[in-house]
């Protein structure tokens, strides 16, 4: 029998990019605030690399970079419009080109702290946006909840007890706060 040839398909190995197109929705003022503060945390993390004057090609610089990007992840999900935008970010701002010098790159380098620091910023002024949304359509969905009807007053047999209107009025009163809460 003859040999046989294995004929191997040339594929392409790159993930497909994701869609920037799902607005990340948050459940809770907590998850927001967790959020702001990551973000917080990452400026930090800029601060002390300005502080220490590191240069463009040491690791923690890197490290920073890539913190930057997947807290972005973390926070806004692989298909958002922040993490298609960021998800690439380096600590730089000016033209990349072949051939610059070790000078040159430290300077776009330091350029970059005020440009990252902006982004970051921005993010977390975005969060406190959609915190107010959020509180807004809380407080807009315990306004407009279905009125609860009023259930009839069952009166007791036992001489004891005594059923008053306002005793029946505050009852529904504090029914509907309990409602109003769980909503």
């Amino acid at each position: 029998m003859g040999e046989e040839k294995h004929v191997m398909a040339r594929t392409n190995n790159r993930r497909p990019s994701p869609t920037s197109d799902e607005i990340k929705q948050f459940a809770s003022e907590a998850e927001i605030d967790r959020a702001i503060e990551k973000l917080k945390r990452r400026h930090t993390d800029l601060q002390e690399l300005w502080d220490n004057q590191v240069r463009y090609d040491d690791q923690r610089r890197r490290n920073v970079e890539q913190n930057i990007q997947n807290a972005i992840l973390e926070i806004f999900g692989p298909n958002s419009p922040e993490y298609g935008q960021y998800r690439n970010h380096r600590i730089w701002h000016g033209p990349m080109q072949m051939g610059m010098s070790p000078n040159e790159i430290q300077a776009g380098f330091l350029e970059g702290f005020n440009q990252t620091g902006m982004m970051l910023k921005g993010l977390m002024d975005r969060l406190e946006e959609k915190r107010a949304d959020l509180i807004l359509d809380l407080s807009a969905r315990l306004m407009w909840h279905p009125p609860l009807r009023k259930q009839p007053v069952r009166r007791a047999r036992s001489s004891h007890t005594h059923t008053t209107a306002s005793n029946i009025d505050a009852g529904f009163a504090i029914s509907r706060r309990v409602y109003a809460v769980m909503v």
